[in-house]
């Protein structure tokens, strides 16, 4: 499904991240982290499928439902919000700086991304795409769905060299 989603809208890659760059700063949500709902696609930029677990630097802990972890391809990623998952639960590999992660809703229940150090506290409704902004300085930053954070739905973005 995910894969799918990639080669049919895989030519609002360039102008989602063309668009990014050539911001002129005078919206907030580009000039310091943020979050806004969308409902404009955007592609996996990561380099594979996920397929390992994620690794002990996550700053993962507690009930973690582990859909694997995948090594970015640049400084936007999509992440699958599922019913009790992420989907891949830790994006590894990014640069610090700003990302951008692209979350859709493919589960029936209502989802949320919350990074509390950041105050990012998102939600994100079935069938439905929000677009979040990341700062990344050098550890881990971990994420929940403040919904379903008990049933281990946790994901984590770890940078490169971490």
């Amino acid at each position: 499904m995910m894969r799918s989603r990639w080669t049919l809208f895989g030519g609002i890659a360039g102008l989602v991240l063309l668009t990014a760059a050539c911001s002129s700063g005078d919206d907030a949500a580009t000039a310091s982290p943020a979050a806004s709902n969308t409902n404009v696609a955007s592609p996996v930029a990561t380099t594979n499928a996920a397929a390992a677990t994620c690794p002990a630097n996550s700053g993962l802990t507690g009930n973690i439902n582990d859909h694997g972890a995948v090594a970015a391809a640049g400084t936007t990623m999509e992440v699958e919000a599922g019913d009790s998952f992420f989907s891949p639960t830790c994006v590894t590999a990014l640069q610090p700086g700003i990302v951008t992660m692209v979350v859709s809703n493919t589960g029936a229940a209502l989802h949320n991304v919350s990074i509390a150090n950041q105050n990012i506290d998102m939600d994100v409704a079935p069938g439905e795409l929000i677009t979040v902004q990341i700062k990344l300085d050098g550890g881990a930053v971990p994420y929940v769905c403040k919904y379903h954070r008990t049933s281990g739905m946790v994901g984590s973005l770890i940078p490169a060299g971490t």
